[in-house]
Parts: C-alpha cells; structure tokens; sequence
C-alpha cells in the first residue's frame, strides 16, 4: 500500500487513527497535535463531508485495531449494501427471490471490491440503491410532492448522500434531475 495506486490506504489509517484520537470533530478545525511539531498538524485544508463514516472508522479502529477495523468496516459495508438492495427491491415489487439476487449481486459487487480499502469511502456504497427509490417517486406521477411521506424520505435519503462521498452525491443529485426531467417530458409539464 505504500506506493501507486493504492497509497490512499496509509490517509485512511491516518484519518482512523485521528478520528480515533479524537481529532476529528464534525464542523470543527480538524487538528493533530502529535503530527508537525512544534505545531499541530491542521487537516482542515479543504472541506470534508465524509465526517460521519470516518468518525465511524474511528471507533472501529480503536474497538479492533487499525488493520481489522478496516476490515470490520469494509464487511459492514458489503454487508449493509446488500440488505439495502434487498429492501429497496422489495420496495419496487420485485419477488423475495429476485430481491435476494439482487442484494447478494450488488453486496458482492466487483465495483465495491476493487474500491477497497484505498477508497474506503468510496467502498461504503450502501446508500446508492435507495437512489432507485428517489429516481422512480421523482419520475412517476404526479412525482415529488412537497409535504409527502415520498418527499420526506427522499430528503432524509438526500441527507443521509450528503454525508457519503461526493460522488455519491453527484450522481444522486443527476438521478433526481434525470427522474424530474422524464416526468417532465412525458406529461408536458414545465414545474410550478
């Protein structure tokens, strides 16, 4: 892991290792004071959203050492992937079976694998398939409707991407303006 391709892994033991210190507080300047003597280290060079989950893979860090809580993370996240597609395929009326198929393939995607564990935050794509959920409601009639069960979940789920990677975001965000813009165009309308 030290050289290439797959450098990033010493960051995220670093970034385990201070989250685990206590150094990485959320909306807070992120400081280490055991790293650039005299002074301390500031990580706060650029804005992070991604405090939650590496707070997360803090605690792990300390529970279970740097190395197998990488590794509990990085099982969670495939873990926690695959019942997200089971429930989202549920969701959307497909057969238990069919449901369970399409957990295990996405839980067990070559994509999440091969994002691992340089890309730990890229990794915990556990969200994503509540995208699914957010694309279909925005464009199937009558869509989004402010005030709404649909509504109120597609911002807890817009939320819930605003804390991951921002891909993930991103591609959230052009899903949602995709699913708008099909509705849009299949039933003439121009919005409010």
């Amino acid at each position: 892991y030290l050289e290439g391709f797959y450098a990033d892994v010493v960051s995220t033991f670093a970034w385990m290792r201070a989250a685990g210190d206590g150094h990485v507080v959320p909306l807070a300047w992120k400081t280490v004071p055991e790293l650039g003597a005299p002074y301390d280290a500031n990580w706060s060079d650029w804005p992070s959203v991604e405090e939650i989950p590496v707070i997360c893979l803090g605690l792990l860090g300390n529970a279970f050492g740097l190395f197998a809580g990488l590794n509990v993370a990085l099982l969670a996240g495939h873990l926690l992937a695959a019942a997200t597609m089971f429930v989202v395929a549920r969701r959307l009326d497909c057969s238990t079976a069919w449901s369970f198929v399409a957990g295990l393939a996405y839980g067990l995607a070559p994509f999440i694998f091969a994002q691992s564990p340089h890309h730990i935050t890229v990794a915990l794509a556990w969200h994503v398939p509540l995208f699914l959920l957010v694309w279909r409601w925005a464009a199937v009639e009558p869509g989004l409707e402010f005030g709404t069960r649909q509504f109120r979940w597609a911002i807890a789920i817009a939320v819930v991407t605003g804390l991951q990677n921002v891909y993930w975001t991103n591609i959230f965000c052009q899903l949602t303006l995709l699913g708008a813009a099909v509705l849009a165009a299949r039933t003439g309308s121009r919005g409010p």
